[in-house]
């Protein structure tokens, strides 16, 4: 939702600092997507086999990192071996990452919705909340053309606006 909010920066700051700030918000996101696919992914491998030793985790870690950074334009080396320790989340909050991800997945949905049709992106958040309300509702399950899963054809889309903004963005 910061993404929808700084379309608005301009009614506080100059146009230098507007823009600085909406190319730190989305660039951001880009960063965010490969790190919780990294941290969810140590997560599954974590809780399931308990009986890893140190060097099974770190070898793990680096095998995860190699898999979701290594297409990545920072490239593998944009993590270390260390950088599991920078995520404490992952041992007292697992769900943390995925539900963030979740959470801006949506955000991003509304975003781009909203610039394809303003109005919209209210129907849609009326809908998911009737969703929320139902019981059994399947938040991950999304609604229609707008599901929260973590596929190609659901990413593609909003990393390719994304980048379009970012074009479009003085440096």
């Amino acid at each position: 939702m910061e993404l929808s909010a700084s379309e608005h920066f301009d009614v506080l700051y100059n146009e230098e600092d507007t823009a600085r700030s909406r190319r730190t918000i989305l660039e951001g996101i880009i960063r965010f997507f490969p790190w919780m696919s990294t941290i969810d992914s140590f997560n599954i491998g974590f809780y399931n086999a308990p009986g890893h030793s140190r060097d099974e985790r770190k070898a793990e870690w680096m095998r995860i990192v190699h898999k979701f950074r290594g297409r990545c334009s920072g490239g593998a080396g944009a993590f270390s071996r260390d950088d599991v320790a920078a995520a404490a989340a992952l041992f007292h909050s697992p769900f943390y990452y995925i539900e963030y991800g979740i959470a801006q997945l949506g955000a991003l949905q509304l975003w781009l919705k909203a610039k394809e049709d303003p109005r919209g992106r209210w129907r849609i958040i009326d809908r998911r909340w009737r969703m929320w309300d139902a019981p059994a509702a399947g938040v991950v399950r999304g609604g229609g053309d707008n599901g929260l899963i973590f596929r190609r054809r659901t990413l593609r889309p909003l990393m390719q606006a994304i980048g379009e903004e970012l074009e479009r963005l003085p440096s």
